[in-house]
């Protein structure tokens, strides 16, 4: 049987901004990873549900994805 909750993490994202990021990489990935700024939380942390069925493919994705964003931001 399923578990009803989930497992999350909150990592604190030093590199760049949150939000921005999570923008893009849905847009530009279809990787949803949410913003502090979605849970009235400032400091940059991103918010990892890791219960998902894809979790693999999205972390196999964003691996993928954050040299691109650190290039089309530098």
């Amino acid at each position: 049987m399923p578990p009803v909750g989930g497992t999350c993490a909150y990592p604190w994202l030093t590199a760049t901004e949150a939000r921005a990021f999570s923008e893009w990489l849905v847009d530009q990935h279809g990787v949803l990873l949410a913003p502090d700024v979605m849970f009235e939380h400032t400091g940059q942390h991103l918010r990892f549900g890791m219960g998902r069925t894809l979790f693999p493919e999205g972390m196999a994705t964003l691996a993928q994805a954050w040299p691109e964003w650190l290039r089309v931001t530098s």
